[in-house]
């Protein structure tokens, strides 16, 4: 008894170191956006490390291989069609890089789609989405969007939402 107890609160102490250094590259990350809308490269792998041993605590790491092979098919899609639309817009890809999505958004979304289940990415993905374009609108008339920076807030929000156990984004089911 005396080691089960042990092992479930080295896990549950494991999950919570995770979650902070979750947080921690996260708010460099939107820091970085809002301030100088650039992210220095190397935040991205470490928030994605942080992120995958966090989600490791509680599923497995067959799990997550499956979840990121169907998240990385929905992005490649996704990502695909806007381009497509922008190239019929007659926009070439560097255009699109500079002036409407940045290579950190797109790392973002890559960090997503690695970094969690699908059910999560799939809400997480497309709501953070409307959410920024609403604040774009809102507060960024006219400039760019810091669009890596609030999502890494959004996240960051429900990563703290999790921990403090307001929600469970590892029992979620769409279906």
């Amino acid at each position: 008894m005396k080691i089960k107890t042990s092992l479930k609160l080295r896990q549950i102490s494991m999950a919570t170191l995770y979650s902070i250094l979750s947080i921690i590259s996260l708010s460099l990350i939107s820091i970085q956006d809002f301030r100088f809308r650039a992210v220095s490269w190397f935040l991205f792998p470490l928030g994605l490390l942080f992120l995958l041993l966090w989600g490791s605590t509680s599923i497995s790491w067959i799990e997550i291989i499956q979840y990121q092979f169907l998240n990385l098919c929905f992005l490649m899609v996704q990502l695909s069609i806007l381009f497509m639309v922008f190239k019929y817009r007659g926009a070439g890809l560097s255009e699109v890089l500079k002036k409407y999505l940045g290579l950190g958004d797109i790392l973002f979304f890559l960090l997503l789609a690695l970094g969690l289940t699908t059910e999560v990415f799939l809400v997480f993905y497309l709501s953070s989405l409307i959410l920024s374009l609403v604040l774009g609108l809102v507060f960024y008339k006219n400039r760019t969007i810091p669009l890596a920076g609030i999502q890494s807030v959004l996240l960051s929000t429900v990563i703290v939402l999790q921990s403090a156990g307001f929600i469970n984004i590892f029992n979620i089911n769409l279906l």
